[in-house]
């Protein structure tokens, strides 16, 4: 799971909208890093072209924290 989360942290700062000192696994995206449901909908379009998936609108919301969001995709990698 450390090169997901890592990839998913790098999307992350591909974005421009925070700086990677306050990047933590419990960081969360709307409250700790001020995501808005646009930069949720980017950053899940910028990861299904780096992991090769597809998210589902509906799974946006699984967007919690760095962590709970990088074992999202690795659920959705895994599954078939």
């Amino acid at each position: 799971m450390e090169t997901i989360y890592k990839r998913l942290t790098h999307q992350v700062l591909t974005q421009g909208i925070v700086r990677s000192t306050v990047l933590q696994p419990t960081a969360d995206l709307r409250l700790d890093l001020a995501y808005r449901p646009s930069d949720i909908s980017e950053l899940a379009s910028l990861l299904e072209r780096e992991l090769n998936l597809s998210i589902p609108t509906e799974d946006y919301t699984r967007f919690t924290t760095l962590y709970e969001s990088a074992r999202y995709l690795k659920e959705r990698l895994q599954t078939p």
